[in-house]
């Protein structure tokens, strides 16, 4: 089970930066919004092989469009900014694991 062989913990902006430096299609811009960033590393090996961003909201009109809510009640609303695998790690549904 996958459960049993990773784990997923908070990590910072410099230890995601590494992994999407390597593997992120937009490595190049080198630069992206943080917030609350998340490792999947494999339980054995400690080895970070996925991260997932999330940060404040782009587009604060579409969360008060969507949901009716007034714009000083959005603090706390996050989006997914980036999501990275390991591609030499993938294996069958471990990024829909991951999120």
């Amino acid at each position: 089970m996958l459960k049993n062989r990773f784990f997923i913990k908070i990590i910072s902006r410099n230890t995601s930066k590494r992994l999407l430096d390597e593997y992120h299609y937009l490595h190049k811009d080198g630069n992206f919004r943080s917030g609350i960033n998340f490792g999947l590393f494999e339980t054995e090996t400690k080895l970070l092989i996925g991260v997932c961003v999330f940060h404040t909201v782009s587009a604060k009109e579409i969360v008060k469009g969507c949901f009716n809510i007034p714009s000083y009640k959005l603090d706390g609303f996050m989006e997914l900014g980036r999501l990275c695998m390991n591609p030499h790690k993938h294996e069958k549904n471990l990024t829909s694991f991951f999120l």
